[in-house]
């Protein structure tokens, strides 16, 4: 038995690299990473939307305001969202933010007791870009 023996025993490759740094992503892995966070975002802005409107469901007209006056923050926060996304969820990101200004629409008009506001404002319903926004973010996800 010899000291040789016991010593490890290491394979050399010709051309590869001993270092264990790992390759910077590729464009369409990094672009697959921006729409993926972007969609991640959009997402839970549609969450906290939905909250808010379930909220505003159960809500006396009397005490509505501050409700609807956080609905309009989340429309102003979409708003400044919007110009920092990829092109495609920034298409999406419209789409929500049409769906909740029809909403505010209609809510602004409940608490008014403006009947022919409320009238005017149902005429623009906030499911149809709801849906819309469903499609176009999932026709930005990759795969």
């Amino acid at each position: 038995f010899s000291a040789r023996d016991s010593a490890p025993q290491i394979d050399v490759v010709q051309g590869s690299s001993s270092t264990t740094e790992e390759a910077p992503p590729t464009v369409p892995d990094r672009r697959a990473a921006e729409l993926e966070a972007a969609a991640a975002e959009l997402k839970a802005a549609r969450a906290r939307w939905d909250d808010s409107v379930k909220l505003a469901k159960v809500t006396p007209r009397i005490q509505l305001a501050g409700v609807v006056t956080g609905m309009q923050q989340q429309a102003h926060d979409l708003d400044a969202l919007i110009p920092t996304l990829p092109a495609c969820p920034q298409i999406a990101a419209r789409h929500l933010r049409e769906s909740q200004q029809a909403t505010l629409d209609m809510l602004l008009a409940f608490m008014s007791s403006d009947m022919e506001a409320l009238a005017q404002s149902t005429k623009s319903d906030p499911e149809p870009p709801m849906r819309s926004f469903e499609t176009a973010l999932q026709g930005c996800l990759p795969g």
